[in-house]
């Protein structure tokens, strides 16, 4: 469910000094991302961590 509602994110990233390639090795998603620079990667990085986190706490509750 996480990988799927990533997708789009990664699709459709606003921009181009930097690419995500996302794969799913059994229950553990692998990013793999390229940047320009430091900043950009950073906010990526910062940017998945709080998806995942709350598509995680998001589940835990529904379920």
């Amino acid at each position: 469910i996480i990988y799927n509602s990533i997708l789009p994110e990664i699709e459709f990233a606003p921009t181009n000094r930097s690419k995500i390639e996302a794969r799913l090795e059994g229950k553990d998603i692998i990013l793999t991302v390229y940047a320009l620079d430091f900043i950009i990667l950073r906010a990526i990085v910062n940017s998945y961590l709080k998806w995942f986190t709350l598509s995680s706490k998001i589940l835990k509750k529904i379920e």
